[in-house]
């Protein structure tokens, strides 16, 4: 549209142009006759050559008259110049409109093959991570748009809890679209049609040990057709790999690493937010959704998680699941380096050793945990909270900390093969720190052992049970 809009301004440029020389031809003319009758000559089309000027030259008179006469034929000479340009000018015009351009756009709430750039830049034009492509022919188009949609759906699961499109779009998506191979467009789907089953959802929702090492995989061998679902893979050092997860990720995505404990920081938006929590539970999603109306009131969101990986059985069931500290609050946005794992870090060592740090990185944050927060949902998983600035903590809320916190320092959630190694990292025999005071079945004795113990103590030793229960 822009080069037909300028090849038209030139066109009614060079018009104006033909229209002066017009007039100054008409001009000259007049002039010539005029000059004609003074000195008599009757001749309509006078020649006059420049071999007869030099050997008989006329009076004054006849001499300007011959030099705009020259003038005249310059002037023509221009002319036909002039119509020459249009000339080229019109077949470029023909050229371009005879180029039919067939327009892709591969994601968002009108993807499909367009016959216009005007109907297809309504949906591109100030919209972020639209992807979209010009093609010269439909069947080029269409299968770009198939290809893409391979594509997409050959890395992970398909897209769950699509919402269903509003109606107002799917007026538009009517509008010059040309139906591609694989998604016609005779009718829009229904709004029953876009709403999985539960067994669908609970699928998806249940995570295996084959889940697990596919996203960690995915972190350590992180692919350019990766970036296609909006994640990209941090390094940690002993932390081990973690992932940071875009606003434009889906659902699956979203859950999958975070119920795998490999997510560092998930970014939302207000339009974002119930798409890329679909997957969580119902009460985690009223909870970032009453912050996001509350608190950020639209603004971007983060989701700052500190987690430990689920423990499976040997047949690749869960045996305990992933436990999740997480702290949302304003984002500014700056998001941080993509940086891959290194190679060693799939080895089975190095997770035991990503996972005992992780679990006792878990526990020391938990006992950092300030007095302006404020603990927004907890679940016996799922602990989420928020930083407010003079707020202090209540008893209540610190109750509900202490309650979550209990059960993973005492390793009760942890893996059984690691329980002795955490209880070293947690009892301060390994740098002399006790988190949290930490108490296991490896590093206290049993209850009849105590019995037994204070029958033969002195009134300090009964002073050392008194003091243990005020730690509790």
């Amino acid at each position: 549209m822009e080069a037909i809009n300028m090849i038209d301004q030139q066109i009614e440029h060079k018009s104006k142009e033909i229209q002066k020389l017009s007039k100054e031809i008409q001009d000259l003319r007049t002039a010539r006759t005029t000059l004609a009758a003074t000195f008599g000559i009757t001749s309509e089309e006078p020649t006059i050559c420049k071999d007869d000027v030099i050997e008989a030259p006329l009076p004054r008179p006849k001499t300007n008259w011959a030099k705009e006469v020259e003038e005249e034929e310059v002037k023509t000479k221009e002319r036909q110049n002039v119509e020459s340009q249009l000339s080229t000018l019109s077949r470029m015009t023909i050229r371009s409109s005879n180029e039919k351009k067939y327009y892709v756009i591969f994601n968002g709430p009108m993807e499909g093959i367009f016959d216009d750039w005007s109907k297809a830049a309504l949906p591109i034009n100030g919209k972020q991570g639209v992807v979209h492509k010009s093609y010269n022919s439909l069947d080029d188009a269409k299968k770009a748009i198939k290809e893409y949609e391979e594509e997409s759906s050959k890395s992970f699961a398909q897209k769950l809890l699509v919402p269903a499109p509003a109606a107002s779009i799917n007026r538009l998506r009517s509008l010059g679209k040309i139906p591609s191979a694989t998604k016609p467009s005779l009718e829009e789907p229904s709004t029953i049609s876009t709403i999985p089953t539960k067994s669908t959802v609970d699928a998806a929702r249940k995570i295996t040990m084959e889940k697990f090492k596919e996203r960690f995989l995915s972190l350590v061998h992180y692919k350019e057709e990766y970036k296609a679902h909006h994640f990209y893979p941090v390094w940690r050092g002993d932390y081990g790999p973690k992932v940071v997860v875009l606003p434009e990720a889906s659902g699956l995505t979203v859950w999958e690493f975070f119920a795998n404990g490999l997510v560092d920081t998930i970014y939302a938006q207000s339009t974002t937010f119930q798409e890329q929590f679909s997957l969580f539970p119902q009460r985690v999603l009223e909870t970032i959704r009453h912050f996001n109306n509350r608190v950020l009131k639209g603004q971007p969101m983060y989701f700052k998680t500190f987690s430990v990986y689920p423990s499976f059985l040997e047949g690749g069931e869960i045996l305990k699941p992933s436990f999740a500290l997480g702290c949302i609050g304003r984002s500014n946005e700056m998001f941080q380096p993509i940086e891959v794992a290194p190679e060693y870090a799939q080895e089975d060592k190095f997770r035991d050793l990503f996972y005992i740090n992780n679990y006792t990185g878990l526990c020391k944050r938990l006992q950092r945990i300030k007095e302006e927060t404020k603990v927004n949902y907890k679940s016996k998983t799922i602990l989420l909270y928020s930083v407010y600035v003079n707020h202090t903590l209540s008893p209540q809320m610190e109750k509900t900390i202490q309650e979550f916190e209990r059960p993973i320092l005492d390793l009760e959630h942890c893996k059984p093969r690691l329980k002795e190694a955490l209880c070293m990292a947690l009892n301060g025999s390994q740098d002399g720190e006790w988190v949290g005071n930490h108490r296991c079945t490896i590093c206290t004795p049993p209850l009849e052992a105590q019995k037994e113990e204070a029958h033969g103590q002195s009134p300090e030793g009964s002073d050392s049970g008194s003091i243990e229960l005020v730690m509790e």
